[in-house]
């Protein structure tokens, strides 16, 4: 954390250095759980598939893609409902993981 606050300061605030951090971190959390999940750890499987649908919403949102679902959908709003549904296998996975298993 110390090491982002001073690149971010010395580089004047660019946006890559909050998106090169960022992406640092989903990728050490995508390994952790991946590992977990091939563990069969309660939960992990769950959490991998909601972070590997906000890396998706991601490239979503980085992208020129849109849709036209009842609404016109640009890659934001895209964005927006990918990041949806991964938040909803987040959720999932983390309950999974604080859950006590029935003996």
């Amino acid at each position: 954390m110390v090491a982002f606050y001073l690149l971010t300061r010395l580089s004047g605030g660019k946006f890559v250095v909050f998106v090169l951090f960022e992406a640092l971190a989903l990728l050490f959390a995508l390994a952790v759980y991946a590992h977990l999940a091939l563990q069969h750890k309660r939960g992990a499987g769950l959490v991998l598939t909601g972070l590997l649908l906000s890396l998706a919403g991601g490239a979503l949102q980085a992208s020129t893609l849109s849709a036209h679902v009842i609404w016109e959908f640009n890659h934001n709003g895209l964005y927006h409902l990918v990041q949806l549904l991964g938040v909803v296998f987040l959720l999932a996975g983390l309950r999974g993981t604080l859950s006590v298993p029935r003996a």
